[in-house]
């Protein structure tokens, strides 16, 4: 009865390792490795919208890039690509700005 009781323990223990590593590794597969860092921020004239410019970068596997997008005036950084511009250097074709992307002038 003992040896039943342990190895029930020990399989409900590993199942339970087993559940919390499978949830930290999906978690991590779908969740949005990228990230943001700002740039530049230029309010538009009549102070309606704003336009940020910021480095993108997704990983090791990936280059950084440049991108702006067009924003309301008191809006932080968007955590998603951006929606007025992207470019990338093209694997060093070419030169590359403060960010590591592209140079954007605004």
């Amino acid at each position: 009865m003992k040896r039943i009781a342990k190895v029930t323990l020990i399989g409900i223990a590993t199942a339970g390792v087993l559940f919390v590593v499978g949830v930290g590794t999906l978690a991590y597969l779908f969740s949005d490795v990228c990230g943001n860092d700002l740039l530049a921020e230029h309010l538009s004239p009549d102070g309606k919208a704003k336009l940020v410019v910021f480095q993108r970068d997704c990983g090791a596997t990936t280059g950084f890039s440049t991108q702006a997008s067009l924003v309301a005036p008191e809006a932080k950084l968007p955590g998603s690509n951006g929606n007025l511009f992207i470019a990338d250097t093209d694997h060093g074709i070419a030169p590359s700005g403060h960010g590591g992307g592209p140079e954007l002038r605004v």
